[in-house]
């Protein structure tokens, strides 16, 4: 686990402030503007918190120096974000959740590179 990760998973993040209006309206789209992503990470440091404490990390994922990945690499170099789907009470268009195109191309080169060929 990175350095910088390690004091933050004791911390539980706030998924009910992330939830869509509670009294189940609907959002004003005349407002809506486009997002962008600012995950600057394979995966998102919640989601990469929360699978390593529930052991949910694949053997792929895992770094193996000396064998598949350089030493130096850590769980962010090597953890792939899940796919999920958003759901009615529950949504995932928040910016630090979302990758932006360079670091989506970062992510499919790895998998090419590194799963995909192995």
């Amino acid at each position: 686990m990175p350095a910088d990760l390690q004091s933050k998973s004791e911390e539980t993040p706030n998924y009910a402030a992330l939830r869509t209006d509670p009294q189940g309206g609907r959002a004003d789209l005349g407002s809506a503007v486009s997002m962008v992503g600012t995950c600057p990470y394979m995966c998102p440091d919640e989601e990469l918190l929360r699978r390593e404490r529930e052991g949910d990390i694949q053997l792929l994922e895992t770094p193996q120096p000396g064998t598949l990945h350089p030493e130096s690499w850590t769980y962010r170099d090597t953890v792939v974000k899940r796919f999920r789907r958003s759901a009615a009470d529950y949504k995932l268009d928040v910016p630090e959740w979302v990758r932006p195109p360079d670091v989506l191309e970062r992510v499919c080169s790895y998998l090419e590179e590194w799963i995909m060929v192995r």
